[in-house]
């Protein structure tokens, strides 16, 4: 037995189409659009570009790195890698290296 399609209207064109269609033509994940719909989002809301810290709080939380365990999460990480490419010679050069064991 087929699965009933929920239609949504696309935005940028006013075009009606399955949400599976909006996802692709938004490179997001189905299940993305899917609970977005679920939640009452609708238009451009509905397409929205995930942010990037919830992008990788999400993982964080998926993984179970998180800074209270003791271990470096994922959004610190991401910080430390945003530092590190804004300037590269400044950041490694001024940190003094760890001693070997």
């Amino acid at each position: 037995m087929a699965k009933p399609r929920c239609y949504a209207i696309d935005p940028a064109t006013g075009e009606r189409c399955t949400l599976p269609e909006l996802a692709e033509r938004y490179s997001l994940n189905d299940s993305t659009i899917r609970d977005r719909y679920n939640s009452g989002l609708r238009g451009r809301a509905l397409v929205a570009p995930a942010h990037p810290g919830k992008r990788l709080a999400a993982l964080a939380s998926r993984r179970g790195t998180t800074q209270g365990r003791g271990r470096t999460g994922a959004l610190e990480l991401g910080a430390m890698i945003d530092n590190a490419l804004a300037d590269p010679c400044n950041q490694w050069l001024t940190r003094p290296l760890a001693a070997s064991a």
